[in-house]
């Protein structure tokens, strides 16, 4: 099963939902288009069409901060100055403390006292939105669609 998510859809609602992508007035909307399609390959069509639990969830974000970190794209979009080294830094921390939590998602959600429904709704992990969120419980929410519907979870807090 396809889960027909593309790089280019995953920008265009970035740009809509999240002011990151429009820094510069959108002059580096190319960029980020490179980036998100680079992005959706790191997560693969294989995770894509799996449903969203918190361990989907951990490695989808894996596969995104790693290829943001890895690839350096904060510097490509703002430059090898202060804006870029600092966004770069930010990242590369919420990659590092993502991939503590992947190692092993249920003693994480055990050691913070956190239900599934709490972490995706973490201001700092999932913040969920009332659509995903209900689509969630309802069983029905593939990390596919949840790219297509709130993709900022992704790159960042959310």
């Amino acid at each position: 099963m396809s889960s027909g998510v593309t790089g280019s859809q995953v920008f265009e609602i970035l740009v809509q939902q999240d002011g990151f992508v429009n820094v510069d007035n959108g002059s580096k909307h190319d960029v980020w288009r490179v980036c998100c399609d680079a992005c959706v390959a790191a997560v693969g069509e294989e995770l894509m069409s799996e449903m969203v639990n918190p361990e989907t969830f951990i490695r989808a974000k894996m596969a995104v901060l790693g290829e943001l970190v890895n690839n350096h794209w904060f510097l490509r979009v703002f430059g090898d100055n202060m804006v870029g080294k600092m966004s770069g830094w930010m990242i590369a921390r919420m990659f590092e403390t993502t991939r503590e939590i992947s190692k092993d998602v249920s003693a994480f959600l055990k050691e913070k006292e956190l239900t599934e429904e709490q972490f995706f709704l973490h201001g700092k992990i999932g913040r969920f939105d009332v659509v995903s969120r209900r689509r969630w419980l309802e069983g029905s929410l593939t990390i596919g669609e949840l790219f297509l519907t709130q993709p900022g979870v992704f790159f960042h807090g959310g």
